[in-house]
């Protein structure tokens, strides 16, 4: 209409032909020719009853885009947070394996080595080990980087070698049935371990360790010639199968390399530090476990350690307070509540001896009382617990004390500690009850280092018809399965002196005392040369000297001097008399 009503004629339809072509497209819905269409609304409307059914298909269209570019969104976001996962599981194992390190190589502590090898196992389990051969293909390693994966696949090598070697630790003392168990168990994690590691990679210990599993499966494998691949990982490996079997003196320059290479590796310097206990270096061993104890700061060992260090070292208190520092690390560790009840009960003992002390005595006491009691809460063994706080009570609660005893007599001793506990007690008026214990602890572990040195100390100097050649064959067990055990050797040491074997037990104490500077061995060398002088007076000097030297480094047992048979060949001298007047000085 406004075109047919334009001002101007060349504006308005120049012929009917025009006009009628216009109608009719408007009537179908097309858009107008000659005239324009100012409407957009009236455009759409046409396009769309034009096209009735491409509507529907497009705004389909356009939500199933939308719905595409939304779900790309949340499948990047899902991955992105999958990847997350698998950083963080990798980050996870990563920080437990310092503890379960430790675990797994302190082979001594049941408890603890139990503990480690079921965390050992939940580690390995959740990346499909030692089962799965291909386990880096799931999800979980292949979302990380090639860097993680490195590092991920190096940890868990380790980890299924220290777990193998967990399970065939004392192989040859284990029942058939058991071993044949356990071996195929070692086997396949060493199998494992070296899937992991590559060929070129592998320690040579992966190696040696095969070649010892193999017969014992069924299996032939020859070690190849073994390659040494640097670094912190295998020399800390090398250390943990030394100090595994008691080899402490090797171990420790490969830890200190280990430490070179990674400062921070906190189970180095825990197993640094453990190893120069062993050896009787407890300054050295002191300042090493501070180092762990920073870089383990949940773990309550290295504060559990160092209090076991200064009760060696007669400091009780500072024993005490480590003890102390354990337990609030870790108040449900029952081991820590019964060293720092022993410990309380030494102080009570102390304070006893000293005038105007029978308070703190007496406070001392109920303190032990009270630890004891936790140590058993927190499952310690009821045997051990119920014998010592029988002793923590006697005088002070009789019957309590009674009670305790009651109970100990109607338990049966299950366990390792159990007997070697009930052996020390009895060991003054029950030797030979208590070297029956004593065997029976070796039954259950026959590595324990302190069943093997109590029978050898009850064999030699509690039986009424003392044995020294069966002390001598414990002695050389402990040897034998102590190599660097400097305390072990000196103790065989003497042992050999006294059956007048003086070449032996010269060359077994200087082999001790390259181990160790300990107070302790420098004393049994002088007990050695000391009866060795008593047919080569030339050897007299040398027990004087070692004499001196202990008592310079702090040897504990001073009184004990002046009644050690060992002695008796250079008591009478005027040396031995100096050295004598200097420590009962000491003492006061």
């Amino acid at each position: 209409m406004r075109k047919l009503l334009a001002a101007e004629p060349e504006d308005r339809y120049q012929s009917a032909e025009q006009l009628r072509t216009d109608l009719e497209r408007h009537l179908n819905d097309q858009p107008l020719r000659y005239a324009r269409e100012t409407s957009v609304t009236e455009r759409l409307g046409k396009w769309r009853r034009r096209n009735p059914g491409l509507t529907v298909r497009l705004m389909a269209a356009g939500l199933i885009g939308l719905a595409l570019g939304l779900g790309g969104i949340l499948h990047q976001r899902a991955e992105a947070t999958a990847r997350v996962g698998a950083v963080e599981q990798a980050r996870v194992t990563r920080a437990a394996l310092d503890t379960v390190r430790i675990d797994l190589i302190l082979y001594g502590d049941k408890t603890t080595h139990e503990r480690g090898e079921k965390r050992a196992g939940e580690l390995l389990a959740a990346y499909g080990l030692p089962g799965d051969p291909d386990w880096q293909k799931r999800p979980e390693v292949s979302r990380l980087t090639e860097t993680e994966r490195g590092a991920l696949t190096a940890d868990l090598g380790e980890l299924l070698l220290l777990l193998a070697q967990a399970r065939w630790q004392g192989f040859e003392t284990r029942p058939e049935s058991e071993r044949r168990e356990r071996a195929a168990q070692a086997w396949k994690l060493n199998r494992a371990a070296q899937a992991c590691f590559g060929a070129s990679a592998a320690p040579a210990a992966l190696d040696r360790q095969a070649a010892l599993i193999a017969p014992a499966v069924g299996e032939v494998f020859e070690a190849p010639n073994p390659a040494k691949v640097p670094g912190a990982r295998t020399e800390f490996i090398e250390a943990a199968f030394a100090l595994m079997s008691g080899r402490y003196a090797t171990a420790v320059p490969l830890l200190d390399r280990a430490i070179a290479d990674q400062p921070a590796h906190g189970a180095a310097q825990f197993c640094l530090a453990y190893c120069r206990q062993q050896l009787g270096q407890y300054t050295r061993a002191l300042e090493r476990y501070d180092v762990a104890r920073v870089l383990l700061p949940k773990d309550p060992r290295p504060a559990l350690q160092r209090g076991a260090i200064y009760g060696l070292c007669k400091k009780p208190a500072l024993a005490e307070a480590e003890f102390t520092k354990a337990i609030d690390l870790d108040p449900g560790y029952a081991e820590a509540y019964r060293a720092r009840g022993l410990t309380r009960y030494r102080l009570a003992r102390t304070d006893e001896a000293r005038p105007g002390r029978a308070a703190a005595a007496r406070a001392q006491l109920e303190a032990a009382d009270k630890d004891y009691t936790c140590a058993l809460e927190r499952g310690a063994s009821p045997l051990h617990i119920h014998l010592l706080r029988a002793a923590a009570r006697d005088g002070r609660d009789p019957l309590g004390a009674k009670a305790d005893r009651e109970a100990a007599g109607k338990l049966t001793a299950t366990t390792e500690m159990d007997f070697l506990v009930r052996g020390t007690v009895r060991v003054s008026d029950d030797p030979t009850g208590a070297l029956a214990d004593f065997r029976s602890a070796e039954e259950f572990n026959p590595r324990s280092l302190v069943a093997l040195q109590n029978q050898a100390h009850v064999l030699a100097d509690r039986l009424k018809e003392k044995d020294p050649r069966g002390a001598l064959k414990v002695a050389t067990r402990v040897v034998e399965f102590y190599p660097e055990f400097a305390l072990g050797r000196s103790g065989r040491a003497v042992l050999l002196a006294r059956l007048k074997d003086r070449d032996g037990a010269h060359k077994e104490v200087e082999q001790a005392l390259l181990l160790s500077d300990d107070a302790e061995v420098s004393y049994q060398a002088a007990c050695v040369y000391s009866l060795t002088s008593a047919t080569n007076p030339e050897d007299k000097a040398k027990a004087l000297e070692f004499l001196r030297q202990a008592v310079r480094d702090g040897y504990s047992n001073l009184p004990g001097l002046a009644r050690d048979p060992d002695l008796e060949p250079v008591r009478k001298s005027k040396e031995f008399e100096g050295i004598s007047y200097a420590a009962n000085r000491l003492v006061k």
